[in-house]
């Protein structure tokens, strides 16, 4: 590789630092603006009656796990880890698993998915620490 490659390599993988950087702040902007439904869904969970609670729970109960999601996309822009990939998977499986699985097969599948998350992070993630 000749030198003036090496340089345009270089300042190629700068920029898209630079762009993931200022993706994650927007992510982290939306988040933190969007933190201010969840004060209302509170109310809405202790003024509802309740036959009504339940749907307005799940709204509350999918509205922290986009939130949550949103979170480990910006940590997964900002560390190029697996374990946040692996964290980000997680809570999106877990976020359609707890908003909108309607059949056995969804629950069944999102359980396979969540044991082989979590095998895949015990067996084959090399920890730091040991």
């Amino acid at each position: 590789m000749n030198k003036k490659s090496k340089l345009f390599k270089q300042r190629l993988e700068k920029s898209i630092s630079i762009v993931e950087t200022i993706l994650a702040c927007i992510i982290l902007i939306a988040v933190v603006l969007s933190a201010k439904d969840l004060l209302s869904l509170i109310y809405d969970i202790i003024s509802t009656n309740a036959t009504e609670s339940y749907d307005v729970l799940q709204g509350f109960f999918s509205h922290v796990l986009i939130m949550i999601i949103g979170l480990e996309l910006a940590i997964t822009l900002l560390t190029h880890t697996t374990e946040s990939i692996l964290e980000l998977m997680l809570y999106a499986i877990s976020r359609k698993m707890l908003i909108s699985s309607t059949s056995i097969l969804d629950i069944l599948l999102g359980t396979i998915s969540l044991g082989i998350l979590f095998a895949i992070d015990r067996f084959l993630i090399v920890n730091k620490e040991e």
